[in-house]
């Protein structure tokens, strides 16, 4: 979380993380940010080489915090990596806006901890209970069995707005399950792409939080995921920066 953390502090917004372990230096001292660490025996880590293998990991976030911290929030950030939320806690989520990251959903671990992608029987009632979903092309695939873009239309049909990021075949966004758009690749000198969607759905989901139309959240998203690429590790970003550049993406994106 400290990357979509990181995001939104960047956007001027103030953030509660609800983790387990500590986080990035440069978010948990940032003066915006209150942290409520959960115990855990060890933090989750992955290995990444050929494969990604997990570590370690923590427990479940138990629904009930879940659900005390996230009704008075504006908006909600799910971004679990690997089960740390389950149904219960993302069906406990009560802002008025609830996005939900869906990596940690669909991975499953061998026992030498090698990560796969699976969707659970669940992960369809998930969708249908929040207002964004995102996903990487190749999350998307194992979800549902269709191209980044087709896939981008049938979440969406679930009645949530859907992102898909492709790298460098660029980002779709579904709406309504009819309309896709398409934006291409950014430019950057790219140091890291490691939480870059991560970055993506905070600033997404504060744009709607906004109140910006889904297109100017879109955009919002794509700047700070193409600003996140220049830095390694969790960073507070220029948001005057992110903003600006969101501002002349429109022109890029075609309907499909």
């Amino acid at each position: 979380m400290a990357y979509g953390a990181a995001a939104f502090l960047s956007l001027g917004w103030d953030c509660l993380i609800l983790t387990s372990g500590e986080l990035h230096p440069a978010v948990q001292s940032h003066p915006g940010c209150k942290v409520i660490s959960l115990p855990c025996r060890e933090p989750t880590t992955f290995a990444h080489g050929e494969k990604l293998r997990l570590i370690s990991s923590c427990p479940p976030i138990p629904p009930e915090l879940i659900l005390e911290h996230s009704a008075d929030a504006d908006v909600a950030h799910l971004g679990p990596v690997a089960g740390e939320i389950d149904l219960p806690g993302v069906l406990s989520a009560r802002s008025e806006i609830v996005g939900l990251d869906m990596q940690g959903i669909l991975r499953r671990f061998e026992p030498d901890g090698v990560v796969r992608l699976e969707a659970p029987e669940w992960a369809w009632e998930a969708i249908e209970s929040v207002d964004a979903v995102h996903l990487n092309g190749e999350e998307a695939r194992a979800l549902t069995g269709l191209s980044p873009r087709e896939a981008a239309r049938r979440i969406s049909s679930k009645g949530c707005l859907s992102v898909v990021t492709d790298g460098p075949r660029g980002a779709y966004l579904g709406v309504g399950g009819e309309e896709v758009l398409w934006a291409p690749p950014l430019t950057a000198e790219v140091a890291s792409d490691v939480g870059a969607g991560d970055v993506f759905l905070a600033a997404f989901l504060a744009g709607l939080g906004e109140g910006m139309t889904p297109v100017e959240a879109f955009c919002l998203g794509l700047s700070a995921a193409s600003h996140s690429l220049e830095v390694v590790g969790p960073s507070i970003l220029d948001g005057p920066s992110i903003r600006r550049t969101a501002e002349l993406l429109s022109a890029s994106l075609r309907t499909l």
